[in-house]
């Protein structure tokens, strides 16, 4: 049996509440908007109630032959990931979940476009989410998406801000709008103050429709033979990240992505449809350079074999709290390279210089409950984090989750203690750093303070077994004085695993 009735709405940030892009470790007040439920039933919708597939999808309801179908620009990523709210927005295309305070998953299964979950919730009404955000989505575009839902229990679920009520065991057919900048899915199973409580969950895309004017799309394929490894609709004048290289048969080396005499560059800017094929040729017949990347800051080295004529692609592991920065050719960092455009004529070392990156930062006043804003974190030219003039929440000594800047998950191990060292400056008190396992939903890690002043350092400290995988380092800001503005930088993160 289905249930079915649409709703349009007009959604800018208001992306969850909430509270996995934190990981709040203490009590939340929801601060969303007021809801407006859509009740799932079997009763008639009269015509009037229902609104067009064209409408939703940004076309003008109309009987015009000249009409051109609507893209469906849903990709997926083919993934259904344990992350968080901030993952979802750093990885568009594929899913993820939550759990935490109180919420449990023990089974996470993606059936194409349909995304199921085993849980358990009797803590806080969001202690269940899950998180898709558009690949191409922007500010200023808005975007149509339909799905459809199903619940074990009857009960209320919140959709980016709106409430959903459930029939037990009914398909539902959901449909709303939201603004390009927000995440495009943003679920929580339950609503302010009460959870949904049941067993299992699922919720399955129907489509997703950019409605924003002038809006154009182009399909890239890439195939290996008769399997397409990727297929995505990619807005006009964007680029597109190809997929892993396929491995190869014995005697073989891949050379690269062709569509005809076209190769694949991952800097091109797309104005038309392609379908890039993988190329071989034979291991004998190959040129190959050793590429040789030295961390400037671990000093770490691995390597890479390139073919002659292409650009490496630099797997590397970057360390704990550490992301992509910057590439150089000298070890003094006076000439910077963009790996995508290098091709080696020989072998060499390239240099990189790791930015700190954390996993996800949060602000409950200034973005309710979103990321930090922009405006306020930039890297300086060593790589480090900085924070500027990030005026203070003015929370008492337990409300420093308010602002939280996070790195994780923490390492673990078999066996060991780890020690987790930081270097920073700050300007003002009222900040401090604990470790918290959103698996658990207890502090790892009981707070320190941070210290004003500059090249400080502090040390968390923890039992290499003592964390569920999921626990993360939490910079904690909301102390901070609300007359205050907070000048925060992380300039080293240090990893230490004794016996």
């Amino acid at each position: 049996m289905k249930s079915t009735k649409l709703f349009v709405m007009s959604l800018a940030a208001v992306s969850a509440l909430f509270i996995s892009s934190c990981g709040v470790s203490g009590d939340v007040t929801s601060e969303a908007e007021s809801s407006e439920e859509i009740q799932s039933s079997e009763e008639i919708v009269s015509s009037e109630d229902v609104v067009s597939s064209e409408t939703l999808s940004g076309e003008e309801s109309t009987s015009s032959q000249e009409e051109e179908e609507p893209i469906d620009i849903f990709y997926d990523g083919g993934a259904f990931l344990s992350g968080s709210e901030a993952a979802a927005k750093e990885n568009p295309g594929d899913f993820y979940y939550w759990y935490g305070d109180g919420g449990n998953v023990t089974n996470a299964v993606k059936e194409g476009r349909k995304y199921s979950l085993s849980y358990s919730s009797v803590g806080q009404w969001y202690g269940v989410q899950a998180f898709y955000k558009l690949p191409y989505s922007e500010s200023g575009d808005t975007y149509a998406i339909n799905l459809t839902l199903n619940s074990d229990v009857a009960g209320s679920i919140t959709i980016n801000g709106k409430t959903v009520t459930l029939a037990a065991g009914v398909d539902y057919d959901y449909s709303y709008e939201v603004a390009g900048d927000a995440t495009t899915i943003s679920l929580q199973l339950g609503i302010d103050g009460t959870p949904l409580g049941g067993a299992a969950f699922s919720l399955t895309v129907g489509s997703a429709f950019d409605k924003t004017e002038g809006a154009t799309y182009y399909e890239t394929k890439f195939v290996n033979g008769e399997t397409v490894l990727k297929n995505i609709q990619v807005k006009s004048g964007k680029t597109v990240a190809a997929p892993e290289n396929p491995t190869p048969e014995s005697g073989m080396i891949f050379k690269g992505w062709y569509d005809g005499e076209l190769k694949y560059s991952s800097t091109a800017l797309v104005t038309e449809a392609h379908t890039y094929a993988a190329v071989f040729i034979k291991e004998s017949e190959a040129t190959k350079y050793t590429i040789t990347y030295q961390n400037l800051v671990t000093e770490a080295t691995s390597t890479e074999e390139v073919i002659e004529g292409n650009s490496p692609i630099g797997t590397i592991e970057y360390g704990f709290g550490y992301g992509a920065g910057k590439f150089y050719s000298d070890e003094a960092k006076t000439h910077p390279i963009e790996l995508a455009e290098f091709v080696p004529s020989d072998n060499v070392t390239i240099y990189y210089l790791p930015y700190i990156t954390p996993s996800g930062t949060c602000s409950a006043y200034k973005n309710n409950w979103g990321p930090i804003p922009a405006s306020y974190l930039s890297h300086n030219d060593e790589g480090g984090l900085v924070l500027t003039d990030y005026a203070g929440d003015g929370g008492d000594a337990n409300s420093n989750y308010l602002t939280q800047i996070n790195f994780g998950p923490v390492p673990t191990a078999a066996s060991g203690t780890y020690s987790l060292t930081f270097t920073y400056d700050m300007n003002v008190e009222g900040g401090d750093i604990l470790i918290f396992d959103d698996g658990t939903s207890s502090q790892v890690v009981a707070s320190n303070a941070l210290e004003v002043g500059s090249g400080k350092t502090v040390t968390v400290t923890y039992s290499a077994t003592a964390t569920s995988g999921r626990a993360r380092v939490q910079i904690g800001l909301g102390h901070v004085a609300a007359a205050d503005k907070a000048n925060l930088t992380i300039s080293k993160i240090a990893v230490e695993l004794a016996a």
